[in-house]
């Protein structure tokens, strides 16, 4: 993203695979929302995807 000149996010979803290969959804870590602010304050008001059915701003 970054390297092609984008900086804003409009929706993120973070994602985890076990070692059985099973995907889950989970929140950013601190670190990667450290970095989302960082890119572009606008980014604050990123839609972040928890679940198939829940969102949050």
């Amino acid at each position: 993203m970054i390297t092609n000149g984008e900086y804003e996010i409009k929706r993120i979803v973070a994602v985890w695979k076990d070692e059985a290969g099973s995907v889950f959804v989970i929140p950013p870590c601190g670190n990667c929302r450290q970095l989302i602010r960082e890119t572009n304050e606008s980014n604050l008001e990123a839609e972040v995807i928890l679940d198939a059915d829940k969102d949050v701003l």
